[in-house]
This record gives structure tokens, sequence and C-alpha cells, in this order.
């Protein structure tokens, strides 16, 4: 495990959470269709297995886990130590913004008598999954907390828990893996483990993850997870040498999180003002509208910017230029759409200036790639 990396990435990813002004997202909630790993009715089908190896009782997760817990305001043992806030919102689910992803569920284990099958007792779990990613290193950090409580009967607490964490596609374990651990009513447990993206220079590539609890009854590692969210984690993307007048940076994103660009009237009136417009009209961009998509080509983009500003006079007036929304960097620009959903305004050229140099660090900042999406949020009242 590499804590200090852990921590230095969690870091790292308040900050740019502080500073972005943005709100995490939160993915659908999924109906579980298949029984869980580890379910009872699995396990009772191999009593006679574990019976001849030794086992007195064995583990299992019935059909129906104690969510009572869970529909209280805040989460039982509540929030482990370095996981966002926010985190709370991914209950069965996943939270995420540009560098962090978050679920969590309460996950009730069962002890049975592998001679009879009866009830021999029960615990609940919170277990927590935190993936984290870098805008500047081609690292990911996967922690894993649980928190015991509400032991019932003759709830076993010999027996060993650790992560099993797989990474898929671009990516190499970086750390060793948790050891095995035993489950500490009222305390929480981390298990961590870091992971190397492995993208080709100069390329891009997904990442994705699954990871739980395997347990370990004597000597005998059983083979299923678990837990496992009811929603597959969000895929990682990496990239070497792709992000645009960055050539030599590496980093890896939550590819499903859609940053929004905050433009502030207390700062850009004008421009704030046709932008607002623009998207009321039905132009593009707008926080839970279609999104705006970055684009590289400088060649479209003047052509972009020559089509929406065709009308404006010109020259133009002392002191002004023609802005057009949606912006001529971006997919959806007057030329490239092939529509009429653009507008343009003349706004004074220190506005447009100023907010082409946001635009600038706001690509870098989330490193976006072409044809990442994006929002544009013009704030009237700020």
């Amino acid at each position: 495990m590499d804590e200090p990396l852990i921590d230095n990435l969690r870091a790292k990813n308040a900050a740019a959470l502080e500073k972005s002004d943005q709100k995490p997202q939160v993915a659908p909630k999924r109906e579980r269709v298949e029984p869980p790993a580890g379910s009872c009715d699995q396990v009772k089908k191999k009593l006679p297995e574990l019976r001849a190896k030794g086992l007195k009782k064995a583990i299992c997760r019935p059909a129906e886990s104690n969510q009572a817990q869970a529909q209280a305001a805040d989460p039982v043992g509540g929030i482990p130590e370095g996981f966002p806030a926010w985190c709370a919102d991914g209950y069965d689910t996943w939270a995420y913004t540009r560098y962090d992803a978050c679920s969590w569920q309460i996950v009730t284990l069962t002890w049975v008598w592998t001679d009879t099958g009866e009830l021999a007792g029960t615990l609940d779990l919170a277990v927590w999954h935190h993936i984290l990613t870098a805008q500047s290193e081609g690292v990911v950090g996967y922690d894993i907390a649980y928190y015991a409580f509400n032991p019932r009967d003759d709830w076993d607490p010999e027996t060993l828990l650790r992560p099993e964490l797989n990474c898929t596609g671009w990516c190499t374990p970086a750390s060793k893996i948790g050891p095995w651990t035993n489950p500490q009513l009222y305390a929480w447990t981390h298990l961590n483990t870091t992971f190397e993206s492995t993208v080709p220079i100069p390329g891009r590539g997904p990442l994705t993850f699954d990871g739980g609890l395997v347990q370990k009854e004597g000597e005998d590692e059983m083979d299923w997870i678990l837990f496992e969210p009811a929603v597959s984690p969000p895929v990682v993307r990496c990239d070497d040498g792709m992000l645009k007048g960055y050539p030599t940076t590496q980093g890896c994103v939550i590819r499903q999180f859609k940053p929004w660009m905050v433009y502030k009237h207390s700062v850009w009136p004008e421009l704030v003002e046709h932008v607002a417009w623009s998207q009321s009209l039905g132009s593009p961009g707008a926080p839970g509208d279609t999104p705006l998509q970055r684009m590289y080509d400088d060649a479209d983009a003047a052509e972009n910017n020559a089509t929406a500003c065709a009308d404006a006079p010109n020259p133009r007036p002392s002191g002004m230029q023609c802005d057009e929304y949606p912006m001529a960097r971006t997919y959806q620009g007057a030329y490239t759409c092939g529509c009429d959903d653009w507008t343009w305004r003349l706004v004074p050229d220190w506005q447009n200036e100023n907010a082409g140099i946001q635009y600038a660090t706001f690509v870098r900042e989330n490193r976006l790639l072409d044809g990442d999406a994006f929002y544009v949020d013009p704030r009237m009242n700020e």
C-alpha cells in the first residue's frame, strides 16, 4: 500500500474541486438483477465441501442486507477518514468528480453452521470505495474502507477479509494489495492499492476497475467477492501526450464526469448576458442540456469564428470584439456543427480575451481532450 501517494492524490483533488466551483455528479441507480456474489444460496450448495475441510461455520450474504441503517441521514460510522463529504451521495451507486469517484453500501454478512446450514450469527458492514485519479500523473489510487457494526448472535470474529482489486485496460498494479485483516467492531479499516497507467506515448485509453472484499476461513481463501457495487465503477481514462499544448504531460480522469465552465456576471457582464441569451434560444452547452465538445483543429476553429461573425460590423467598433457562442474551439461552433444553433454579439475586447484565457485554463485543469464534453454555466446573479 502506498498511503502517502493516496493522501497526496486526495489533497490535490480536494483543492481542485474547491477551486473549480463544481458539484459532484451521481450515476443513476440500477436494479440488481443477479444474486450478490457469495450469496447464502450459493454457499449452502458448498456446505459439504466446506465441512470436509474442517470448517464449522461459513460466511455468506443473505438475499437482503440491513437497509434500515442506510436510510438514516448520516452514514453508519460517519464518513471514512480521507473520503470527501460528498461521497455520502454515492449510496448503492457512484458519485464522482473529474478526479474522484465514491460508492458505498450497507452489507450484511451471515455465518451459517456447515453441518446444518442454520444461522450462526450476523454482522453488518458499511463498505466504501474511493477511486482517485490525477490531473498530471499517470497513477490511480483505489481505497476500500469498511466499518463493522451491529453484531448478532454467534458471528465469527476470526474470519479474515482483504480487498480484491482488479484493473482492466492500460494499467498495472503499482503497490501491493492490502493484507488480511480481522473485522474490528465500530472501527474503520482501510485497504488500498495504486495502479500505474500504461497508455502508450502519445495515446489514450480506458481503465476499468472492479473490487470488493474476499474472505478467508482458516487457511482456505474463498473464491467469491463479498461486496461489489450494484453499479459498475465509472471508467477512468488516462492519456499520455494527448493534451494539446502540454505534449509531455500525462494524467487520468473520470471519463463520465462532464465539467462545467463558470462565467460570472460580476466579472464579464456583457459576455455572460450573451451566453445566457444564446442558451435561452436553444444553443447547446447549458448544464444538464446537450454539452459542448472541445475541438483541437485550428483551421475549423477559424472557420467557426468567421461563420459566426460574418454579419458583425467590420471593422469592429473601438474596444469591441465579436463573441460567438458556442465557442469557436468546439464541435458545436457555427461552421462545424452544420446548424443554426449559434449566436454572436459585440462585447468589450478585454472580456472576450480574458474569457478565452479562462477557457484555456479550464480545459487544461479538467484535462479535456479533443471531443471531450463540458458545459458552460453563465451565472447572472454572481
